[in-house]
């Protein structure tokens, strides 16, 4: 059974994203500006194969802090 031991979380933030981020908020609680998150889970399934999934995020309700998926983005192999 495997219970994420195993798991490397990787994460690539740009020098000065998060004060960016927090700049850009008022934006994005008056719905003027959309943050989106794209990512890549890399994963093995049970024959031992590696698979991607890609996706894409967003917050689609700031205020029940909701998510959503892209319309385009999301895919796996």
């Amino acid at each position: 059974m495997n219970t994420g031991d195993d798991w490397l979380g990787t994460a690539v933030v740009a020098p000065g994203d998060h004060q960016k981020l927090i700049a850009e908020y008022p934006m994005i609680a008056s719905g003027k500006y959309i943050e989106y998150n794209f990512g890549e889970l890399k994963f093995h399934d049970v024959y031992g194969q590696e698979h991607a999934a890609q996706f894409c995020i967003y917050m689609a309700d700031l205020k029940t802090q909701g998510l959503a998926f892209c319309k385009d983005f999301n895919d796996l192999n």
